[in-house]
């Protein structure tokens, strides 16, 4: 099996893949977008969000060993409504905060004042290729490690 579909922390069992973090609601058959990315040589999990009474510990607390274990987040939980937009936030907020790819519905509408500076944004409904493309161009796209002290700067 490539990749748990699921909600458990990333094992550090020496896979060395890259790890892809799939935020989408239960409505949305996260296990069928998440089969797609794993055949394709990504290590997957998978979370729902804040739904029902399902709680985000990203927002809720500040922390997430999902988020902070992955090289790219895609969040598909719309960013036009509060659960999605806080989760979103958050991502972005954090201290190294991996590579955000975020789902919008119309994404030339404005987004009301959130600030998607570093993501990339793909249009809904998201097609497999431009999906696993953006995973590649974000994954290509990571920043590298901050410069020691000084930095060579002078």
């Amino acid at each position: 099996m490539q990749g748990k579909h699921d909600h458990t922390s990333w094992s550090n069992d020496g896979v060395d893949r890259p790890r892809v973090l799939l935020e989408c609601p239960s409505a949305a058959s996260p296990s069928i977008i998440a089969d797609l990315v794993a055949r394709s040589g990504y290590e997957v999990r998978t979370c729902i969000g804040p739904e029902g009474r399902h709680r985000c510990d990203l927002v809720d607390s500040g922390s997430c060993e999902l988020v902070s274990g992955a090289d790219v987040v895609v969040n598909m939980l719309d960013v036009r409504r509060e659960g999605g937009r806080s989760v979103a936030e958050a991502v972005l907020a954090e201290r190294r905060p991996p590579q955000l790819i975020v789902e919008v519905a119309q994404p030339d509408l404005p987004l009301d004042g959130l600030n998607l500076t570093g993501a990339e944004v793909i249009a809904t409904p998201v097609h497999a290729g431009r999906l696993l493309g953006s995973i590649r161009k974000m994954l290509a796209g990571r920043a590298l490690p901050a410069d020691w002290w000084g930095g060579g700067a002078t």
